[in-house]
Formats: C-alpha cells, sequence, structure tokens
C-alpha cells in the first residue's frame, strides 16, 4: 500500500511553501485562469523561466567579463554585413 502512495508524488518533486503577498497571489491566479493552467504550474513556470533567465545573464557575465566591448560589438557588426539583402517576405512582416 505505500508503494501506490509513494508512486502518486514524483520523486524529483517537493512542496514548498511561499509567504506571499494577497494582490500578487491574485494576480498569478488570474494568469493561471487565463492561460488554462494551475496555479501551482504557473508559478513553477515564471520561477523556472526567471531563473533560467538569471543563470544565462551571469554565464554572460562570466564569458565576457574579460572581453573587450569594442571587439565584441565589431564582431557582431561583421555578422550582419553578412546577412545578405533582399525582400522581406510577405509571411515575415510585421
Amino acid at each position: 500500500m505505500n508503494e501506490l502512495l509513494n508512486k502518486s508524488e514524483p520523486k524529483d518533486r517537493f512542496v514548498l511553501t511561499l509567504r506571499i503577498p494577497t494582490d500578487l497571489k491574485q494576480r498569478l491566479e488570474m494568469s493561471a485562469k487565463k492561460q488554462g493552467v494551475s496555479m501551482n504550474q504557473f508559478a513553477s513556470y515564471l520561477l523556472n523561466m526567471q531563473l533560467t533567465q538569471i543563470e544565462s545573464f551571469i554565464t554572460l557575465e562570466q564569458r565576457f567579463s574579460n572581453r573587450n566591448i569594442d571587439e565584441l560589438k565589431e564582431k557582431v557588426n561583421s555578422w550582419f554585413k553578412k546577412i545578405p539583402k533582399g525582400e522581406v517576405p510577405d509571411w515575415d512582416r510585421i
């Protein structure tokens, strides 16, 4: 019987209780409802996205901390110059 109970919750997850302002909880509930997902799914998604963004910035800062900004700009500009000029297809217009 215990095996059945343990299988209901994935082993790579745990319960986290957060104290958040009431207005933030209401905003989460409204946004989750608009997205058609549970508040838990939506909050997990937002946390994951924000952490990923922070980790990406940290990685970029580490990779570029010892680089010369002007050299980096020149390198990026050289890439842009290689892009062929041409008509933008209708399906790609804003």
